[in-house]
This record gives structure tokens, C-alpha cells and sequence, in this order.
């Protein structure tokens, strides 16, 4: 079996619609549509769904899911990825001087815990949600632990949105990246440690405890 290594991010329940704006901010939008049902009406968001014949969420659904690519700035790790994923050295024009360049990098796994039960039994806290963006496969899941620019992008997500934590999910152990405004690297040993731990966990390290 092949790697699944993932981006699991943590913020405030309040803040899932404007999250999943910054998603859509960095989305290839033409891939698909979704609905999401709403008690005042319906809002279309220019995602794929992800699953058998699905093509619509409700707003109060647990858990909703979508296949994306989103696209990044360049660094080598990214270039090098896209240069071997299209089998070519010539696939884009020159680049423009004056223009961040960014890849697209797809499909990957977009999964959201509006509660966070769905995720885990063990994650009891109601005022969190969390978004895991898991990758397809090994080639991607070495590209989510080697692109500086990937993890920057979801750095500036969390930042953005009043983001709580982030995780590079790298199946057998977890990596800490940032933690309520700081960039921190602090190994949690699993994705599946409770939002409360990992607030205890980090602080009793800055105080001078062992993990």
C-alpha cells in the first residue's frame, strides 16, 4: 500500500465558511460545482465533491468532502513534481518576471470535520473544526513532507482565519508546524491526539517538560 500523508488543519468553528473561502482562494475552480443546502438558501462553491454520486451538502452535515488541486507558489520540490507528473521539461511557457509563478497540484482528498466525533470518537470539543487535505499516494505524499511552499501556503490559511493548529500528517507520526500564531516542529506521534492534548503537550514543552 502507498502513503497517505496529509495537511490537518484546526480552526475555530465560526470560522469554517471563511476557511473554506481560503480553500476556494487557492482552487482550481473549474473542476466541478457543489451545493451546499442553507435555511435561507442555497450557495453553489466551485468545488468537486468527493464520493459516489454526491453533489450536495448540507450546512449542518458533520462532514463534508471534496476532490480539489490547489494551486501553490513555485519552489523545486513543486517544479520538479510537475515536471515529473507531465513527463515533459518544456510544459510551460517561460516564466514572467513580474508574476509569482504557481502550481497546480491535484487531485488531492478534502476532508472537513464540522464536528470533529466524525474524525474521532476521542476529539469531544464542539467549538473546532478541522480540514485534512490528504494527498493521492506516495509521489504526493513525499511532495506534502518536502514543499517548504505547501506548508507556508497552509501556514498563511491558519493565519488568515484564526487557525489553532496544523499538522503534517505523515501516518506513523505527526508533526506539529503551527500552533496558535507561532511556527513551531514539535513531533505529537499522532494525528488522532485530541486538540486539548496538543495545547498540553506544547505547553508544557515551551515549559521547559519533555513530550
Amino acid at each position: 500500500m502507498g502513503l497517505d500523508y496529509s495537511f490537518f488543519l484546526v480552526f475555530p468553528k465560526e470560522h469554517l465558511w471563511d476557511a473554506l473561502d481560503g480553500v476556494i482562494a487557492l482552487a482550481e475552480t473549474d473542476l466541478g460545482e457543489t451545493v451546499i443546502h442553507f435555511p435561507d438558501g442555497d450557495r453553489i462553491i466551485p468545488l468537486s465533491c468527493w464520493g459516489y454520486n454526491k453533489t450536495a451538502f448540507r450546512h449542518d452535515d458533520p462532514q463534508l468532502s471534496f476532490n480539489i488541486s490547489l494551486r501553490f507558489p513555485e519552489d523545486e520540490a513543486l517544479l520538479e513534481y510537475v515536471r515529473e507528473r507531465d513527463g515533459a521539461d518544456d510544459w510551460r511557457a517561460p516564466p514572467d518576471p513580474d508574476t509569482e509563478t504557481t502550481l497546480s497540484i491535484g487531485y488531492i482528498y478534502l476532508y472537513i470535520y464540522a464536528d470533529l466525533r466524525a474524525f474521532s470518537s476521542s476529539f469531544t470539543q464542539t467549538d473546532l473544526i478541522a480540514m485534512n487535505f490528504v494527498s493521492a499516494g506516495t509521489t504526493m505524499s513525499l511532495l506534502f513532507d518536502e514543499s517548504t511552499s505547501m506548508r507556508s501556503t497552509f501556514i498563511d490559511l491558519l493565519e488568515r482565519h484564526d487557525g489553532v493548529y496544523g499538522v503534517l500528517n505523515r501516518e506513523l507520526e505527526a508533526d506539529l508546524f503551527w500552533w496558535r500564531g507561532e511556527t513551531v516542529d514539535i513531533s505529537i506521534g499522532s494525528i488522532y491526539i485530541p486538540p486539548d492534548e496538543v495545547d498540553a503537550t506544547v505547553k508544557r514543552i515551551q515549559a521547559g517538560g519533555s513530550w
